[in-house]
């Protein structure tokens, strides 16, 4: 017996040209730009860093940071102070370079790390009616902070892309500790020193021009 074959229609879906032009003028323009983003990370990271050794410290001599409603408060007036001055660090070095602060590559940075700020807002809520401990809601901070620099790198620099899985592992381990460690030393670690050990790294390694 024999089985009849039949051959079913196949749809092609046009490409879209202008979406294709623009995707791959966004990938060029990555691609050419890689030294002139790891030189612009470099202040950033020092910022978030120096800012987060500092607070750490701040927190250290207030007892009210180390419970769930002072802890949420105190961090996020501190990372709505970072936030605000990496926006205005990037809006002059847009000036500098003459271009848009509101690019194509700037709106593909930003849609990336959404998600895992957006996961960071949802954790502080049961942080602060103390339904789960500092320390962990510290955890799973710089977990998905790392995921956010994780997925921020496929646009920028690669080191950005292992500097976030750093965070990530540095998260999870801390997640198996116990939840009566100082979680303000554990911020001041991770979101602190780590970014300005990455920073200074980015600083001392960038290519001299001549």
């Amino acid at each position: 017996m024999q089985v009849a074959e039949i051959a079913l229609p196949c749809k092609v879906v046009p490409m879209n040209r202008e979406d294709a032009a623009r995707n791959l003028e966004i990938i060029r323009t990555l691609m050419e730009r890689s030294a002139i983003y790891r030189r612009a990370q470099a202040p950033l990271m020092l910022l978030a860093g120096g800012v987060g050794v500092a607070a750490a410290g701040g927190a250290w001599f207030w007892e009210g940071s180390q419970t769930g409603h002072g802890f949420v408060v105190y961090w996020g007036a501190i990372a709505c102070g970072v936030i605000l001055g990496v926006l205005g660090l990037v809006r002059v070095q847009a000036i500098k370079a003459r271009e848009p602060f509101w690019s194509p590559p700037c709106r593909r940075v930003v849609q990336a790390v959404v998600p895992g700020f957006l996961g960071g807002l949802a954790i502080a809520l049961p942080a602060f009616r103390a339904s789960i401990s500092p320390w962990t809601a510290a955890s799973l901070w710089i977990v998905l902070h790392g995921c956010a620099l994780h997925s921020a790198g496929f646009f920028t620099i690669r080191g950005i892309r292992l500097f976030g899985l750093c965070l990530v592992v540095l998260g999870s381990l801390a997640l198996t500790l116990p939840s009566a460690w100082n979680a303000n030393l554990l911020m001041g670690a991770a979101f602190g020193g780590a970014h300005l050990a990455y920073g200074l790294y980015l600083r001392g390694t960038e290519p001299r021009t001549v």
